[in-house]
């Protein structure tokens, strides 16, 4: 009776959470859309918006994940990094002069599979280091982002590979329709991740492991298991977002996106993903993206400095941080 009390008072918890962070995202776009309605409701800056959306979505789902299981991953980005200097290099050293259509879109699937690979095998590897040897998520994947950070330098030599085929750089660039490539692909992985996490056993495993890990070896699940297989999804994860990156830019180096992890990590907590384990609702983390994008967008509008950005992302976090924290005092 008391568990099913608790579970009922934790679930509406969690629904007013979402709910307030609805409000915040549309008072932000309210907000932005009064002071400058030309710039911030026109289609270049929609078009803007859904071009940045997806590569910072992925790496938020990527470190969501890895939070929900009581733990963390902070290489996401030396993954991301890492998988795209693979693809880069497949398609500047390996790519045939004057290709075929067939051999050059082969080697495109050739680059893009090659990068998600090596964000899997990095993935294993923070799997194997969290879950095999128990060393502590933060430490371990502070080892690894460096780990796969120095490896990306020695290949490139610190330089950038650029150059890529116009057919890549769609994936970056181009539109279906009047969507964004990149937007389709974020949004058709989050269904994905949805599904797996939500509607399959291991999402259920996954939630039970990061809310009592004790519980859930009593109850005889796997948790090894669970964490490693977790990590192989964030790897996979970076590695997609690394991919969208390159298309984007026509340039792959291994220190891109330094920013991006604390960015993630914010809007992973905004969204309502407790760094304890065992809590978090994706549609909380797509509203606490789009809360940070309009916020970023409409101060970029506004052509404010980048310090004052970081300062207003830190008072949204820290604003809804104590707020929720009143709520969950009133709950117990």
């Amino acid at each position: 009776m008391n568990s099913a009390l608790n579970s009922m008072k934790k679930s509406i918890l969690e629904n007013k959470k979402i709910f307030r962070l609805l409000l915040i995202t549309l008072a932000i776009f309210t907000l932005f859309s009064i002071m400058n309605p030309d710039i911030f409701l026109s289609i270049k800056n929609y078009k803007s918006i859904s071009f940045q959306i997806p590569e910072l979505g992925l790496l938020v789902l990527a470190i969501s994940l890895a939070m929900i299981s009581g733990g963390i991953d902070l290489s996401v980005v030396g993954t991301a990094n890492l998988s795209a200097i693979t693809a880069a290099l497949i398609l500047t050293n390996l790519l045939p002069e004057d290709p075929s259509v067939f051999t050059l879109y082969l080697y495109i699937f050739i680059a893009i599979i090659s990068a998600i690979i090596v964000g899997g095998l990095c993935g294993l590897v923070n799997g194997i280091l969290v879950a095999k040897l128990n060393v502590p998520p933060i430490l371990a994947t502070l080892g690894t982002m460096s780990l796969y950070t120095g490896i990306s330098i020695v290949i490139t030599k610190g330089t950038a590979i650029y150059g890529f085929p116009k057919q890549f750089l769609f994936i970056g660039n181009g539109t279906i329709g009047n969507t964004a490539v990149p937007l389709i692909i974020f949004l058709v992985v989050l269904a994905i991740v949805v599904y797996i996490f939500k509607y399959m056993p291991f999402g259920t495993k996954l939630f039970l492991v990061g809310t009592n890990v004790k519980a859930a070896e009593y109850a005889g699940l796997k948790k090894d298991k669970i964490i490693f297989y977790t990590y192989l999804f964030s790897g996979i994860l970076a590695a997609i977002a690394g991919i969208i990156i390159i298309a984007k830019t026509n340039s792959a180096k291994a220190d891109f996106g330094t920013s991006y992890v604390l960015q993630a990590i914010l809007i992973a907590i905004l969204g309502g993903v407790n760094p304890d384990g065992g809590e978090g609702k994706f549609v909380g983390i797509l509203l606490g993206l789009l809360s940070v994008q309009f916020l970023s967008s409409g101060l970029n509008m506004l052509r404010i400095n980048v310090y004052l950005k970081e300062l207003a992302w830190g008072v949204l976090l820290i604003s809804v941080m104590i707020l929720n924290y009143f709520d969950e005092r009133k709950n117990t």
